[in-house]
């Protein structure tokens, strides 16, 4: 038994001595303790982690937007990221926004569906599609579903309990994907922008055009 204690003591010793600094290299003490600095012991609440977490699949939902059966030419034909997703919140609107902003040199008609097509498969790739509470599918159970993004973004603690899942709603009934295309025209500046949002609260599909 003592053999084993004095072995446990050997092994946890270098570890303990090495988290300390102390294994014969000295180093200059920081400036600041971190833990007690008013920048880095802000909060990081649940909302800022699911817009850090959606911020990055949203970069990769905007890779799967490509020309499908040639709806619409990329204006950077050899650029991997020929469209740009990010995620915003307006406190002003109280609504995040998941924007993703493609240059095209052209975009078929009917356009409308055309960018609608697109973010609703976004919408799909995000795993936020039909979770709003006043949309179509309202009228069934979507549990599952919501459990799986907020496990996805929360991890699985965040969907133990039914009533936690259902607090946090308002994040995806406060989503709108927005889809905007910038045709180029003659000259290097667009022509015109063409754009769709999804209400994923309602599912509702909403367009705009603005021509410079």
């Amino acid at each position: 038994m003592i053999k084993i204690v004095v072995c446990m003591l050997l092994i946890l010793t270098p570890l303990s001595a090495s988290a300390e600094g102390e294994l014969g290299i000295e180093f200059e003490k920081g400036s600041f303790d971190l833990l007690n600095t008013e920048v880095f012991s802000n909060p990081f609440t649940i909302f800022d982690q699911l817009l850090y977490s959606l911020g990055k699949e949203t970069t990769k939902a905007a890779e799967g937007i490509r020309p499908i059966t040639n709806d619409f030419t990329p204006k950077w034909k050899n650029s991997m990221d020929a469209a740009r997703g990010t995620v915003e919140y307006s406190k002003k609107l109280s609504r995040v926004f998941v924007t993703f902003d493609l240059s095209v040199t052209s975009l078929n008609d009917p356009w409308r569906e055309v960018c609608e097509r697109h973010i609703r498969r976004a919408a799909s790739d995000l795993g936020v599609a039909g979770l709003g509470s006043q949309g179509h599918s309202a009228n069934y159970s979507n549990e599952t579903w919501r459990k799986m993004f907020f496990q996805k973004h929360l991890g699985p603690k965040a969907t133990v309990d039914e009533t936690q899942v259902d607090s946090l709603q308002p994040f995806l009934d406060a989503l709108v994907l927005m889809g905007r295309f910038a045709v180029d025209g003659k000259e290097k500046s667009p022509a015109y922008l063409r754009s769709c949002a999804l209400d994923i609260k309602t599912d509702r599909m909403m367009y705009y055009e603005y021509k410079y």
